[in-house]
C-alpha cells in the first residue's frame, strides 16, 4: 500500500511535468502570447480565434496523454494534471496589468468571455475523460468520479458554498497581480472552498466544484468594468478589485486544479465518515436481529 501511495504521486508528478512542457512548447512554437510577459489575455492576441483553437487542441491532447499516464490513480487525474500544466501559458503571459494599461472598460468583458471559453473547453474534455474511463483507459472503480444520488439542489448548494468561500479567500489573499501571488491565491482559495463545500454539502463528482472559480472571476471582471478609474495604471478598481487581479488562465488552471484537489481531500474525509456511519448502521441492525 505504501509503495502504491508513492507510485501514485510519481505518476501525477510525471503527468503534470509532461503537461507543463507541452503547454510551454505550444506557447513558444505558436508565439502565445505574441509578446511574452506583456500580453496576458489570449483574446488580445493578433489572431484570437486561432489562439483559442490552439489552446483547445493542446488541452485535449494534454488530457488524453495525462489520463493514459496517471489515469490509474484517479479517473480525472489527467484533467487535474492538465489544469496544472496550463499554468505554463499563464506564466508566459505575465501579470494582468499589461493587458489593462490605458485599456477601455470593455477589456474586462473580453476577459470574462475568455474565462467562459476556457471553462467550456474543460467542460468538453470532462466528457472525453468520462469516455476514456468507459473504454477502460483509466481507473474503473473510482467511487469519487461517479455521480451520487443526492438531490440536484444539494449539488447547487455545494457549488454556491464553494463559490462564496473562494470569493472570500480571494478577496483576502490576492493583494497584487504578481504572477506567483495570483496563481497561489486562486489555487488556495479554490482548494479551501471545495473542502468547505464538500464537508457541508457532500456531493460528487468534482465538476460541481469547478464553477466556483468561474463565478468568482466573472464577478471580478464585471465589477471592475464598472470601476475603470485605475486602468491608466493597469490596475482594476472597485470593491471586488482583488478578484480581477487574476487572469482567465489563472482561474482556468490554478482554479480548476485547486478545486479538484480540495474535492479529493474533502472526499477522503467524507468517505471515512460514510464508512463509520455504515458500520454503525450495520451493528445496530445486527443487534436488533438478535
Amino acid at each position: 500500500m505504501n509503495s502504491r501511495y508513492h507510485l501514485n504521486r510519481i505518476l501525477l508528478a510525471v503527468a503534470t511535468a509532461i503537461s507543463f512542457a507541452l503547454f510551454w512548447f505550444v506557447g513558444s512554437w505558436f508565439n502565445i502570447p505574441i509578446n511574452r510577459g506583456f500580453n496576458a489575455s489570449m483574446l488580445a492576441q493578433p489572431s484570437a480565434v486561432m489562439t483559442m483553437l490552439v489552446i483547445a487542441i493542446a488541452i485535449l491532447v494534454s488530457v488524453v496523454i495525462c489520463t493514459l499516464v496517471a489515469g490509474s490513480v484517479r479517473s480525472d487525474a489527467g484533467l487535474f494534471c492538465t489544469a496544472l500544466g496550463l499554468m505554463a501559458l499563464s506564466i508566459r503571459g505575465g501579470p494582468i496589468r499589461n493587458s489593462l494599461f490605458d485599456a477601455k472598460p470593455s477589456i474586462f468583458f473580453t476577459l470574462a468571455i475568455e474565462l467562459l471559453l476556457l471553462f467550456a473547453i474543460f467542460g468538453v474534455v470532462w466528457l472525453i475523460v468520462a469516455r476514456m474511463r468507459a473504454m477502460g483507459l483509466s481507473k474503473q472503480d473510482d467511487p469519487h468520479f461517479k455521480p451520487n444520488d443526492e438531490d440536484f439542489s444539494q449539488k447547487i448548494i455545494a457549488t454556491a458554498i464553494q463559490s462564496v468561500a473562494t470569493l472570500a479567500l480571494m478577496s483576502i489573499l490576492c493583494r497584487t497581480d504578481q504572477k506567483a501571488q495570483a496563481l497561489a491565491s486562486v489555487g488556495v482559495a479554490s482548494m479551501v472552498g471545495s473542502i468547505v463545500a464538500i464537508m457541508v454539502a457532500p456531493t460528487r463528482p468534482s465538476v460541481w466544484f469547478w464553477p466556483g472559480p468561474l463565478l468568482v472571476g466573472l464577478l471580478g471582471y464585471l465589477w471592475a468594468s464598472m470601476n475603470p478609474q485605475n486602468l491608466s495604471i493597469g490596475q482594476p478598481a472597485g470593491y471586488f478589485a482583488a478578484l480581477a487581479k487574476a487572469l482567465p488562465l489563472d482561474y482556468a488552471s490554478a482554479g480548476i486544479a485547486g478545486s479538484m484537489l480540495g474535492y479529493w481531500f474533502g472526499r477522503a474525509w467524507t468517505s471515512e465518515q460514510e464508512e463509520v456511519q455504515s458500520e454503525s448502521t450495520t451493528n445496530v441492525a445486527a443487534q436488533q436481529s438478535i
